[in-house]
């Protein structure tokens, strides 16, 4: 077995500290997958929420709640998306 020493160049291979790491950036990977499909779904409900007209003023106030709060979600998301994305390049 190799012996890992951090902060030494080491080639990727099947010692316990690569199979580690492999397992982080295939757990990154997939949340970061996962992220994608919420932030998609997220637009879709937006882009309805914003053609769908609105009978009356308490609909409308409701709908623009709706949409401000899923707006601001979607930031979020993005964001925390973002930092897996970061960390996994590090992690290459």
């Amino acid at each position: 077995m190799i012996e890992y020493i951090p902060n030494q160049i080491h080639i990727p291979c099947d010692c316990s500290e690569c199979v580690k790491n492999e397992a982080i950036l295939d757990r990154l990977k997939k949340r970061i997958e996962e992220t994608d499909k919420i932030i998609m779904q997220m637009n879709i409900t937006i882009n309805k929420i914003s053609s769908t007209p609105c009978e009356n003023e308490e609909e409308r106030k409701s709908a623009l709640l709706n949409y401000n709060s899923i707006s601001k979600r979607l930031g979020e998301i993005k964001e925390f998306r973002d930092e897996l994305q970061k960390i996994q390049g590090e992690e290459k």
